[in-house]
């Protein structure tokens, strides 16, 4: 028995069993089987090919079919829509441009403004708010006045607020603020709401940043006078005097002149203490009006002397524009100066000297008949007396 020497091969091996095989060739036969290197066309055309072949036998039919249809493409001519990156915010839709040509990714979203652009924006509805309040009062619209500056009482309160809340505390606009509560305190007072005014003024001199708040003391002083509380209302001007320099001489005077007036305003009236304030205007400045008030102070109480020394004092106060008419004389003939003498004698500065000196002869007049009869032993002595004083 002759021994075949490959009767002990694996035929798995053999190479040529597949030639033989039906299972193999058929496979061989398929697209699948005969694809050569990278496909230069679509993938649509290899695609569609791949669906129209005949199905594969049972043990590649699973495997191909999965595979075939992993890159099968649509049959329309649609694009495949791209998914992947949406969740990143992006699309196929440019961004429109946003200010300073910043390109948002949504347009509905607006840019914030910046904490320092609020609080300017702020400030400058409180100013406006404050300047029609003004230009109200002067129209004498108290309806409207009233309305702008709570308004803007409101508005520098919920300033205020946001200053603390972004950190800007340092940064207070305490000049907006003092404008905020005295034009406020200012409406008040002129539509007679003087509790209301009282805590309007109140609140700026409270605060210790205003340096110069105490001066407002003089506003709640004749606040009080009006309302009748003479005692406190001298309280006040005198508080506000301490605080004023002495630099400030008319504004002195004139809060001086308040009290005196509180005094006389007084129930009984205080003369004794009226003549105090007085001599010291008297001393300091000089004035024609607070001459003739002293007058009437010495009359009250009956000191004839003083009465003959207030009245000496008070005719050589000068009052400016009556001793200088020679500059409404014309002079020349020059016709251009002509035209300029007529036209300022009756000017509006003319009229206001012309009312100052009717004023001033009024109360010449009146001090001489009121002390006649008390400076001297008889009226017509004392009138004598009087009569040559204004000669000298």
């Amino acid at each position: 028995m002759n021994h075949d020497p490959y009767a002990e091969f694996e035929t798995t091996h053999d190479l040529s069993m597949p030639q033989n095989e039906n299972v193999f060739q058929q496979a061989v036969k398929t697209s699948y089987g005969q694809r050569r290197g990278p496909m230069t066309n679509k993938p649509k055309v290899a695609f569609e090919n791949a669906n129209k072949m005949a199905p594969p036998p049972t043990g590649l039919r699973g495997s191909l079919q999965s595979r075939l249809k992993t890159g099968r493409a649509p049959e329309e001519d649609a694009p495949r829509p791209i998914t992947a990156i949406t969740a990143a915010g992006y699309n196929s839709t440019p961004p429109k441009a946003g200010p300073a040509g910043f390109r948002a990714s949504n347009p509905e979203v607006q840019l914030e403004e910046s904490p320092e652009a609020v609080i300017r924006k702020m400030e400058k509805e409180i100013m406006d708010l404050i300047d029609e309040s003004c230009f109200a009062l002067e129209r004498k619209e108290h309806k409207l006045a009233l309305e702008k500056a709570n308004k803007a009482v409101t508005k520098e309160k919920i300033l205020q607020r946001h200053r603390d809340i972004q950190g800007f505390t340092e940064q207070n606009n305490y000049d907006l603020t003092y404008s905020v509560y005295f034009n406020a305190g200012n409406v008040f007072e002129a539509s007679e709401m003087y509790q209301e005014a009282q805590a309007a003024y109140t609140t700026i001199i409270k605060n210790k940043a205003f340096s110069n708040a105490g001066r407002l003391r003089v506003n709640l002083g004749n606040i009080l006078l009006k309302q009748g509380k003479n005692i406190e209302a001298v309280r006040m001007y005198r508080r506000a005097l301490d605080q004023i320099p002495e630099t400030y001489a008319q504004m002195r005077v004139n809060i001086l002149k308040n009290i005196a007036k509180s005094f006389i305003g007084m129930n009984p009236p205080q003369y004794a203490d009226a003549v105090v304030s007085l001599e010291h205007i008297m001393k300091t400045k000089p004035e024609f009006q607070t001459a003739f008030t002293l007058i009437l102070c010495y009359y009250a109480i009956g000191d004839q002397e003083r009465m003959k020394r207030s009245f000496q004092r008070m005719l050589s106060i000068p009052i400016e524009g009556i001793e200088d008419d020679d500059r409404y004389l014309q002079l020349g003939e020059d016709p251009h100066s002509a035209v300029v003498l007529d036209a300022i004698k009756e000017d509006s500065l003319r009229k206001i000297e012309r009312s100052v000196r009717r004023n001033t002869e009024k109360h010449i007049i009146q001090a001489t008949k009121l002390i006649s009869p008390m400076i001297e032993s008889n009226e017509a002595s004392g009138f004598d007396w009087c009569v040559e004083c204004v000669r000298n």
